[in-house]
Formats: C-alpha cells, structure tokens, sequence
C-alpha cells in the first residue's frame, strides 16, 4: 500500500521561502529530528585532517561547525536566511543542490543531511548526480534521510508517518516534509557503490532514519 515514495509537500510556490522563514527557530526542529542520525553519520564519515568536505544543503550549520573540527570544508544551502546563520562558523555559498557552482572531482567527501527525503522524485537523482560530480574519483558522499527500511516497531512509526503525511500542519510558516525514500535504492541507480549503511531512528517517535557511506568508482 506504501511502497511508493510520496511526493514532498511544500507550502510555498518558492521552496527556499520556507527555510528562509524557519532558519531561526530551525535548532528546535532539528533537535528532535536530526542530531541523533547526523551524530552517527558523522562518525561513519571518518573525516580526516587534510581532506575537503562539502555539507550539502547546510542549513544553519549545526553539522557544518563539527565536520569542521575534523576537515576543512565549504557549506551550501539555498536559504539565504540558512546561510547567515551557517556563516557563524565558516566558508558559506549559497546555491542550489541540483546546480552546484562547483567544478568536477574538487570534494574528498560529500555530506547530504536531511536533503534527497526533501526532492521532488524526478529531483533525488539530479541531485545525487551533482554529488557524484564533484566528488573526488575514490572519494566518499555520506547521505542521511528518512527510510522506507526497517521492520517491528521502526515500519509502524514509519506507516502511521505515511498516513498523516497529507495531514502534517503549518507552523510558524514551516512543514515538515521530509518522507521516507529508498536511499540505497537511489544511491546504487546513480552509479556509486554503498560501502557501508546503518539504520537508526528517530529517538522520540522512532521513525526509521538510514545512514549511507557511497564511493566513486
């Protein structure tokens, strides 16, 4: 009944208006839904002095101001309310994610939080194409997204997730839009190969959150 991913739900006519209005209040939000799969997922990275990262569609930088710990890097993200927040900790462009103003092979490691759940479906793959680009040959894109995976009381939360999808209100001009998609899926159709993937939840309703390391061949 659920096999197909959702189309994402957007209140605005211009996609970044959203998180333009949300970039200030977006901790709150990210409290409850990201830190725990972005914790793991940064681990999984293993990012190492020497390396250049990108962190893909950034937001206000919560992972950016880690990952910087570690590596070198650059943010993006296509709010330009997102972004003044990000520039608290570093380097900040602001661009899309489906035309990155990147040249070729320039990145050892892409980071994507939160970002492909959130595409239209003929959008995930223009943007996993763009990661692959400009990553480096042997380089790493580290994925994160709401999954379609999962068994017990993970694929419960994750149908109740899917009924009410519709239903999820506006508040304080933001959605929650994010739906589960089959990341592997999406990954491996690209042309890159998973090299190691983690399913996790989301603490406080325990929908099913998956963790993908790809490489390019």
């Amino acid at each position: 009944m659920f096999e197909k991913v959702k189309e994402a739900i957007n209140p605005y006519s211009n996609p970044a208006e959203k998180y333009d209005k949300a970039a200030d209040f977006y901790h709150l939000i990210m409290g409850v839904w990201e830190i725990k799969a972005n914790r793991e997922a940064m681990k999984m990275a293993d990012l190492k002095p020497g390396e250049i990262f990108l962190d893909l569609a950034a937001g206000t930088g919560w992972v950016f101001k880690r990952l910087l710990e570690k590596a070198e890097g650059l943010a993006v993200d296509f709010s330009w309310n997102m972004c003044r927040h990000c520039k608290n900790y570093g380097n900040v462009i602001q661009a899309n994610a489906l035309s990155l103003p990147f040249k070729d092979e320039c990145f050892d490691v892409v980071f994507s939080s939160f970002l492909l759940d959130l595409l239209p479906l003929n959008k995930i793959q223009i943007a996993i194409t763009e990661m692959k680009r400009v990553v480096k040959k042997g380089g790493r894109i580290v994925a994160v997204a709401l999954s379609k995976e999962g068994r017990g009381i993970a694929k419960a939360a994750r149908i109740l997730y899917e009924i009410f999808y519709d239903f999820w209100p506006t508040i304080g001009g933001y959605r929650a839009s994010s739906r589960p998609i089959y990341l592997q899926h999406e990954i491996k159709k690209a042309g890159l190969k998973i090299v190691e993937n983690k399913l996790t939840k989301i603490p406080l309703f325990q929908f099913p959150m998956e963790i993908c390391i790809a490489q390019k061949p």
